[in-house]
C-alpha cells in the first residue's frame, strides 16, 4: 500500500514539474493595461501602451504583444475542417510566431466580426 501512495506522489510531481515549464493558459495583463477596443475575452487593444491582447484558439494561451512586434494577419473562413472565423495574426516570437484568433463558428454575424477585427489591426498597425 505504501508503495502505491509513493507513485502516485511521484506521478504527481512529474505532472506538476512538466505543466510549470510549459506554456500557462493565461499570462497576467502588462501594468495598466486598458482596453481601447475588446470583444469578449478573445482580442483587444490598448492604443496608449500600443500592446494586443489575444487569446489563441488553439492553445488556450492569453498573450499580450508590442504593435511594434506584429509582422501580419490574414484571415481564415471555413477549410481545413472547420468552420470557424479566425484571425492568424503572426507575430515576432519564435517561441510562438502565431496566434489563432477564433471569433466563433462561422455565421454572417462573425464573419462581420472577423473583418472589422481585420481592419481595426490594419488601421492600427499600419497607420497610426
Amino acid at each position: 500500500m505504501g508503495f502505491f501512495i509513493l507513485l502516485i506522489v511521484v506521478v504527481v510531481i512529474i505532472v506538476v514539474v512538466k505543466k510549470g515549464k510549459g506554456w500557462r493558459d493565461s499570462m497576467p495583463a502588462p501594468p495598466g493595461f486598458n482596453p481601447t477596443f475588446q470583444y469578449k475575452n478573445i482580442i483587444a487593444i490598448d492604443v496608449n501602451q500600443e500592446v494586443l491582447m489575444a487569446k489563441d484558439a488553439l492553445s488556450g494561451r492569453v498573450t499580450y504583444t508590442k504593435k511594434a512586434d506584429i509582422l501580419r494577419w490574414n484571415s481564415v473562413t471555413g477549410g481545413g475542417g472547420t468552420d470557424q472565423a479566425a484571425l492568424q495574426i503572426h507575430v515576432r516570437d519564435l517561441h510562438n510566431p502565431m496566434i489563432h484568433v477564433s471569433f466563433g463558428s462561422f455565421s454572417p454575424k462573425q464573419g462581420e466580426i472577423q473583418r472589422q477585427w481585420a481592419s481595426r489591426l490594419s488601421t492600427w498597425v499600419n497607420n497610426s
